[in-house]
């Protein structure tokens, strides 16, 4: 367990998590916008 607090890996990780859990919601956002602009103008294109 020494070793591994040593190298600071457990930092690292936290580190990684903070950041997954700031950019994961962000991207979903993202691509769901993303599916919403492509089927409008799907729509639109194909409106009669």
């Amino acid at each position: 367990v020494g070793l591994f607090l040593w190298f600071q890996w457990d930092t690292l990780l936290l580190e990684a998590g903070f950041l997954t859990c700031i950019v994961a919601p962000l991207r979903i956002i993202y691509l769901l916008k993303r599916k919403q602009l492509i089927e409008n103008n799907h729509n639109d294109f194909y409106h009669d």
